[in-house]
């Protein structure tokens, strides 16, 4: 079987980070036998990118032999279309991912998002491309919903890597980045930049708790350092607006490190029940008052890797059900 990948969003080498999760599903498809091509449309220079990679990905479907084409968000799966995959009788199966449509056009303006990605944030164009898809899976149970798309939708959480992100030794990391050993630390993984994140809103959190505690930022860090800085910290907080299925809250889990987040996407389920995990109002005290109990709470090595499993959550179990809906699909056809 041979299988096309068609993403907007793959690591490269400005920037190993972006789309690391579907990168490393693809490669977890490509270990289980499935001979993976990748289509990459770097829409960083431009939605027109989109529109002008249709010739190239149509002369890719006219020249393979594809037994089926799965699409990673919306723009991927109506590319598709338009360079005419229906014609060539190739079933498409579309992943959504996007959480933006939990915002909404009104917090993307407010946020001053870009009058090119505002797109991004209404829900025809992903109703239209669940409708144009002949398999569908969502990361998360609610975004179908929120879109208005009402047939049938399979969910497949983003799967984490329990032999990457696993507990390591906490003073061993702080020794590799520099960070003291004798202070607590913080962690906010994502770009301080991006307002859906809530960056301000953490460090205004941080001045009301009495340890003072070190706020770490990510952003661009190489993704073979993330598991090093998670368990460098003793907490890792997420504060954004809105998410589907955030990744970095597993990572965090499976590495035994304690939570605070939001209640976004399917976080509150994730956390249900976890010892370690806090949800927190979008606010600096709630935050805060979070954080504390975070940081009272210390690590659990085992707890968070054992609800992953219990969910079915990690990378090799949501491999297992891709190769299975590839086969499936493939034998129909």
């Amino acid at each position: 079987m041979r299988v096309l990948q068609l993403t907007n969003m793959y690591p490269t080498p400005i920037r190993p980070y972006y789309g690391v999760f579907v990168k490393r599903q693809v490669d977890a498809v490509r270990a289980g036998g499935i001979e993976t091509d990748v289509f990459f449309t770097d829409a960083s220079g431009g939605r027109r990118r989109y529109l002008n990679a249709i010739p190239s990905l149509r002369r890719a479907l006219r020249e393979q032999p594809f037994d089926l084409v799965h699409a990673h968000h919306t723009y991927c799966a109506l590319q598709a279309r338009v360079a005419g995959l229906g014609r060539q009788r190739i079933p498409l199966v579309l992943t959504l991912h996007e959480g933006e449509v939990y915002g909404g056009l009104r917090l993307a303006m407010r946020e001053r998002v870009h009058p090119l990605r505002l797109l991004t944030y209404t829900r025809g164009p992903k109703r239209l491309a669940l409708g144009l898809a002949d398999r569908r899976v969502s990361v998360e149970v609610g975004l179908p919903r929120e879109v208005g798309f009402e047939g049938p939708v399979e969910v497949i959480a983003p799967g984490t890597d329990l032999e990457l992100f696993r507990p390591l030794d906490p003073a061993l990391c702080r020794r590799k980045l520099g960070l003291p050993e004798d202070r607590p630390i913080v962690f906010f993984p994502a770009d301080p930049e991006n307002r859906n994140k809530g960056f301000d809103l953490v460090r205004q959190s941080l001045d009301r708790i009495a340890a003072e505690p070190l706020l770490l930022g990510g952003g661009q860090i190489p993704p073979p350092e993330m598991p090093t800085h998670i368990n460098a910290s003793d907490v890792v907080v997420q504060a954004s607006a809105y998410e589907a299925a955030p990744t970095v809250i597993r990572e965090a889990m499976a590495c035994g490190v304690p939570v605070v987040s939001t209640p976004t996407g399917d976080v509150e389920q994730l956390l249900d029940g976890t010892r370690a995990g806090f949800i927190a109002e979008r606010e600096p005290a709630d935050l805060g008052r979070c954080i504390e109990a975070a940081l009272a709470a210390g690590r659990y090595p085992d707890a968070g890797r054992a609800r992953l499993r219990e969910l079915g959550m990690t990378l090799e179990e949501t491999t297992a059900r891709y190769l299975d809906l590839y086969r499936e699909l493939a034998e129909a056809t």
